[in-house]
């Protein structure tokens, strides 16, 4: 196994952990109003379930309220449903839908940034076995007499390189959303 297989293997399972962050901090409530919010809610039309974002346009009018325009005003109850079953409070006009989303209190500012702290622990957890699965890989490959004890000490002093960065790109992600709740 050549070592930039290795290490882009290494790089590639640590980023797709670090994408897996951002996709779950950028769902978090914050108490600002973003189409991702509501994007993956699932509308039931015709016994079939569909994107909201594939039956209507999604404006965002101001930092609280998200405006949900149905391109087939028939389905305005059906989207009105399925936001009520998702946990925001949709106010229904004649062709239209508004979300108003409530500004967060200091201690829903502060219970918040704990949860995304723990978050952030959690996903360096997977980061850290991350690289304890390949530095196994590592070692049965100098075991199997494939590498040599320095080239193993090399990729272990590599891995721990790319690991480091990404602890401290999860520890990054995590302060940007921290300051985010804490400054709205």
């Amino acid at each position: 196994m050549q070592k930039q297989h290795l290490l882009l293997q290494t790089e590639q399972n640590m980023k797709k952990i670090l994408m897996k962050l951002k996709d779950e901090l950028f769902l978090i409530k914050t108490g600002k109003a973003s189409s991702a919010l509501i994007n993956k809610i699932k509308v039931k039309i015709h016994e079939t379930f569909i994107s909201i974002r594939n039956l209507a346009t999604i404006n965002i009018v101001n930092i609280n309220t998200i405006e949900i325009i149905p391109w087939n005003v028939s389905y305005l109850s059906q989207i009105e449903k399925a936001i009520l079953t998702s946990g925001f409070l949709p106010i229904r006009g004649k062709e239209i839908i508004r979300i108003n989303i409530p500004k967060l209190t200091e201690d829903s500012r502060k219970s918040l940034t704990k949860k995304i702290n723990k978050i952030g622990e959690s996903f360096k957890i997977i980061i850290r076995n991350e690289r304890r699965t390949i530095i196994d890989n590592i070692k049965k490959l100098e075991k199997d007499k494939i590498i040599t004890k320095d080239e193993k000490k090399k990729y272990e002093i590599d891995i721990q390189k790319i690991t480091d960065n990404y602890i401290n790109e999860i520890s990054n992600n995590i302060n940007i959303k921290s300051n985010e709740i804490l400054t709205l």
